[in-house]
């Protein structure tokens, strides 16, 4: 009887292991053996990057240096060289998704250098509308506080789960509240120049950057 019970435990405890197993590299930032655009959208935040891992990484085959998904080199490859490794997909600041419908404009206005804009409304608009492409996920008042709130969105509109949702969740479930993020008097600036009202921006948009004064809230 204790060798069957030790038996089942083996098993029980080989089996605990394989499920724990993290996935193949190829299946990383992957589908179906060709690396996703998510796997390469973001920047290395070290110099340093391909001293280290010196295999370029390769969009199909999906294939990276063997050293990015080593333990050894785990915080290395993806905190500070997610670029080089192709693992942009894990990186926090680029793991959200853009605003509906605006998908192909961010790359646009990424290649125009407006992700990098030190313009305030600029910023907000990029952090609004591209955080995914610009790597703002984790930046602004708005922002996700859970990791699997795009894939979950579903859980917004729930009876139950909703509420719980629109606090974790409220970038992906379009949450947050109607404020002033500037000073009241850059606001009225704002408001004066026609922002209130302008088409190019979108009414959430401007409710979250200066509701109040533009009457929203």
């Amino acid at each position: 009887m204790i060798v069957e019970i030790a038996l089942l435990c083996t098993l029980f405890s080989i089996a605990g292991a394989a499920a724990a197993a993290p996935p193949p590299p190829t299946t990383i930032c992957a589908t179906n053996g060709v690396l996703d655009d998510t796997a390469t959208n973001c920047f290395d935040k070290s110099p340093d990057c391909k001293t280290v891992f010196t295999t370029a990484f390769t969009k199909s085959p999906a294939a990276r240096d063997a050293k990015c998904t080593q333990d050894i080199y785990h915080d290395l490859a993806y905190k500070k060289c997610p670029y080089t490794c192709a693992l942009c997909c894990k990186d926090s600041e680029f793991e959200c998704k853009d605003a509906l419908g605006y998908e192909t404009t961010c790359q646009g206005w990424k290649a125009d250098g407006m992700c990098q804009s030190t313009d305030k409304t600029t910023k907000d608009m990029m952090i609004e509308k591209c955080p995914g492409t610009c790597g703002l996920c984790m930046t602004g008042a708005c922002r996700n506080t859970l990791d699997n709130c795009d894939e979950m969105a579903m859980l917004c509109t729930d009876a139950t789960a909703g509420p719980v949702w629109k606090d974790k969740c409220p970038r992906t479930c379009n949450s947050c509240l109607c404020r002033d993020d500037h000073p009241a008097s850059l606001c009225q600036q704002y408001k004066d120049s026609g922002f209130c009202t302008s088409k190019f921006y979108d009414h959430g948009f401007i409710a979250r950057t200066c509701g109040v004064t533009c009457g929203f809230c």
